[in-house]
């Protein structure tokens, strides 16, 4: 049971949690915008935990002030935003990845986004996209900005918002529970139809704006096709709504109408690059997805 600690201000205190893996040259990029908000400094805390790094992720931290560091060594991201639950005193909870930039008024618009609605399960903002040439995305870069993170359509559609851009109070989190931590990915989409489905309202909040940056290599991309796919056995192994693999064995029909009718996308060729690279994406997660299944199968034989 998570704690509940109220602060004595009239306005509310916030946790941040960030969870990290290596890469902390884009740690330091989000901190450093977090420690330069419009909400009040007093309000609000910044909890990084660590998630059995190679790299040295303290020497990250150790230059600001006012972080709380900490590790958590069983693998995943849900696993480690758990253990920054498990720290933090406010009474609204923060979610936000490592490499993420949130805008200056991102804290504020997110406390404002969650108070002003009444029985708020959780507040998703919106996450654009950064390229390594803005003026000229790769088609990796293209990828991955168009088929990821759209919060909006995951609120309305699947009732979850990512964990890339998250707030929630700690009223909802003691109500329906922590993340899985058994899950390496779905976790979000899962502890979001717990939020939904104890009738909490979802709410995307146009205004509370991370920058996310694109990924721009294959294998980035395949490794997060095998992430989801791994992920999404998991899920449906709890939720008991495993569709018939026949059925999914279908080619991605509504993706790759996607990729046709986007008007950032110039040319044809780009969109057949585009279609290929869907394709194959597509069934790397399902072949993961039936792996990880034939696994837990053999397991509780």
């Amino acid at each position: 049971m998570i704690t509940k600690k109220r602060s004595s201000s009239t306005q509310a205190f916030v946790s941040v949690i960030i969870p990290v893996y290596n890469d902390t040259e884009a740690l330091s990029k989000t901190l450093s915008e977090l420690l330069n908000q419009s909400y009040p400094v007093r309000l609000y805390e910044v909890i990084v935990v660590d998630n059995g790094s190679d790299q040295d992720t303290f020497a990250a931290v150790k230059n600001y002030q006012n972080i709380i560091y900490a590790t958590e060594n069983k693998v995943g991201s849900y696993a480690a935003r758990n253990k920054g639950i498990a720290l933090s005193k406010g009474d609204i909870l923060a979610f936000i990845d490592a490499g993420c930039i949130p805008a200056h008024g991102w804290l504020e618009q997110g406390v404002n986004s969650l108070n002003n609605v009444e029985n708020a399960g959780l507040v998703g903002g919106r996450i654009k996209f950064s390229f390594v040439d803005q003026n000229k995305p790769t088609i990796i870069e293209l990828y991955d900005s168009i088929m990821y993170l759209n919060t909006k359509k995951y609120i309305e559609e699947y009732n979850f918002s990512c964990t890339a851009n998250l707030f929630t109070s700690r009223r909802v989190m003691e109500d329906v529970g922590l993340f899985n931590d058994s899950l390496k990915s779905g976790g979000d989409y899962e502890w979001g139809n717990r939020v939904f489905d104890r009738g909490y309202r979802l709410i995307y909040a146009d205004k509370v704006v991370v920058t996310h940056p694109a990924r721009n290599s294959l294998k980035e991309l395949y490794n997060k096709a095998l992430r989801i796919g791994g992920g999404l056995q998991g899920v449906n192994r709890i939720s008991n709504r495993l569709e018939s693999f026949p059925i999914r064995m279908l080619p991605p029909l509504k993706r790759i109408r996607r990729i046709i009718r986007d008007e950032q996308i110039a040319t044809v060729w780009q969109k057949m690059k585009l279609m290929l690279l869907i394709v194959f994406l597509k069934y790397a997660a399902l072949l993961e997805e039936i792996k990880v299944s034939i696994r837990g199968n053999a397991r509780r034989l």
